[in-house]
């Protein structure tokens, strides 16, 4: 939420890309920084030679070299809401083609339209303790229909890098998860398990 309301643009990255597909949407995005988790810190590592135009480096859940560790900086930051960067028709996000032609293809987003594809959900009951429950936001659809909806209703998000049955169910009780999309094959993959 708070990249979106100073106005950078979300770029959300498959991260089961193969690592010639990484580089290419890199450099198709035009990209300025780059955050990764630990997790991903290899797989970064070998890319990162090739990706040379890209200023900033951030990593989350640890450290990686050449990389400024995230954790710190969000641990230090003040509470006060950011002010607001951007508006309307500027963009907010990059969401990608499923790259059926070739390498996938940023797609610009912008606030309106991320806005406009979760309307419906800003009329959804919810209280201050309600948390937004939501898995890998590397689709589109995914992002405004679920982070993307939970910042326009200000409610906190558990983001989950597994939205399997078991770890969404163990989410749900360790972050008191209250409000969820899904599609139907998950719903039929949770109560078939």
């Amino acid at each position: 939420p708070a990249e979106a309301k100073i106005g950078a643009v979300i770029a959300a990255f498959n991260p089961f890309w193969p690592e010639e597909q990484i580089v290419a949407t890199a450099k198709l995005s035009g990209l300025d920084a780059f955050v990764f988790d630990q997790a991903n810190a290899a797989v970064i590592a070998r890319v990162r030679p090739q990706l040379t135009w890209i200023k900033h480096w951030f990593v989350v859940g640890g450290t990686a070299e050449g990389a400024v560790a995230l954790d710190p900086l969000v641990a230090a930051a003040s509470d006060a809401e950011p002010e607001l960067g951007a508006f309307n028709d500027d963009p907010m996000a990059l969401f990608y083609t499923s790259g059926s032609t070739g390498v996938s293809k940023p797609v610009v987003h912008s606030h309106a339209s991320s806005k406009a594809t979760s309307a419906f959900l800003l009329e959804l009951p919810h209280e201050e303790g309600h948390v937004w429950g939501t898995g890998p936001i590397i689709w589109g659809v995914g992002y405004t229909c679920t982070l993307g909806a939970a910042t326009f209703t200000g409610m906190k998000t558990a983001l989950e890098d597994d939205f399997g049955p078991r770890p969404f169910l163990a989410a749900v009780q360790r972050e008191r998860i209250s409000h969820v999309t899904m599609l139907p094959s998950q719903w039929a993959d949770l109560l078939a398990n």
